[in-house]
């Protein structure tokens, strides 16, 4: 029962990092979106 307690415990915990760590995972992929879409701009900006 003890073991069980703990992996409740250490799940939630684990729940709160995997949300956080989501949240810089989709802050990384904005900023790099944003960045492409930058660059696409000015190479269409030179090329066309």
């Amino acid at each position: 029962m003890d073991e069980k307690n703990d992996r409740g415990s250490l799940r939630v915990r684990d729940g709160r990092r995997s949300l956080l760590g989501r949240l810089s995972i989709a802050a990384r992929y904005a900023v790099a979106v944003a960045t492409l879409a930058k660059a696409v701009e000015e190479i269409v900006r030179v090329f066309f």
